[in-house]
């Protein structure tokens, strides 16, 4: 397949909007999603660890916004590409290689994705199974389920929200580990406290699943498994924030430099402008991932900062 007349390379391919511009769209959700996954399996087992069962929400696939907009962005971009086609039909010029090469190099891969990204809601298929469990030490899986904590993942997660967990398990240890008895000592209160919920249409779960990052990179646990832990983290959320940037800066650069200014500007090819609404609606939906998943990462680490530093200084000031 050839963009413009040339090859496509890494960067050129860029330039071939319709069917570049998903792909990167869905390199951007794919990083919020590792990262939802990597803090719901590590809650989950340090939960099970401590003798709490932590039961994820179950959510409905079709009803999260982010397949909403990729598939819109992949109809988008198949519907240019068929447009394409229909212009080169209508020239003469054949377009069974060009046809092969987009359902093999986007269409199929792409595909595979939206399944996976469907499929990826549902956290617990990828948990340990029971079996698991029991066969690594039979007597301590018999006893740790006997006195197994049912956990309701709404509960917990506004509990975690509402209140400081970890300056409340501090006065046991600077651990992860007092961190998961003080929510599971303090479940029943707060189940009690839950008001009455009803989901609705839209169930945004990339955003409402991050709740774990809240308690887990506290840089008030000392503890060597949270320091390892965090140090991992930090350095993927530094990958993940580099990558969406560096694909906000292509479309950015894409629809303001060279469609806005170069082709409809300089060159006075008005039909761009449409190709830049695109690009810049891309760009905005960037944005969008990165304030749902990155932001409240940094927002929840910036707030134990401010914390850290109260609790330094507050006995200078008495």
């Amino acid at each position: 397949m050839r963009c413009g007349g040339l090859p496509c390379g890494p960067l050129r391919r860029v330039r071939c909007r319709p069917l570049c511009v998903p792909s990167l769209l869905a390199g951007c959700v794919t990083l919020g999603i590792a990262m939802r996954v990597m803090v719901q399996q590590r809650v989950y087992y340090g939960l099970l660890k401590a003798g709490g069962l932590l039961d994820f929400q179950n959510v409905e696939g079709w009803r999260d916004p982010l397949l909403l907009v990729l598939v819109f962005s992949m109809v988008h971009a198949i519907g240019h590409f068929t447009l394409k086609l229909h212009a080169l039909v209508l020239s003469g010029v054949a377009v069974h290689e060009e046809l092969q090469q987009v359902a093999i190099n986007f269409i199929a891969p792409y595909v595979v994705f939206m399944a996976f990204l469907y499929g990826s809601n549902d956290i617990e298929k990828m948990l340990v199974l029971l079996n698991k469990f029991v066969e690594e030490d039979p007597e301590h899986a018999r006893k740790a389920l006997a006195s197994m904590v049912h956990l309701d993942e709404d509960v917990v997660r506004t509990d975690v929200l509402s209140r400081d967990v970890v300056g409340d398990a501090l006065e046991d240890a600077p651990s992860i580990e007092a961190v998961y008895r003080e929510v599971i000592r303090g479940y029943p209160e707060a189940k009690a406290g839950m008001p009455p919920q009803e989901d609705g249409f839209i169930q945004f779960h990339l955003q409402e699943s991050l709740w774990p990052a809240r308690m887990l990179l506290d840089a008030r646990l000392s503890d060597e498994k949270t320091s390892s832990f965090r140090l991992m983290f930090h350095i993927f959320l530094t990958f993940c924030l580099l990558v969406q940037v560096t694909v906000f800066c292509l479309f950015f650069q894409q629809a303001v430099l060279k469609d806005l200014y170069h082709d409809a500007y300089l060159q006075g090819h008005t039909v761009d402008v449409l190709g830049a609404i695109v690009l810049l609606a891309h760009a905005a939906l960037v944005v969008w991932i990165m304030h749902v998943t990155l932001w409240p990462v940094m927002a929840s680490a910036a707030e134990v900062q401010v914390k850290k530093l109260k609790a330094a200084t507050s006995p200078k000031t008495s």
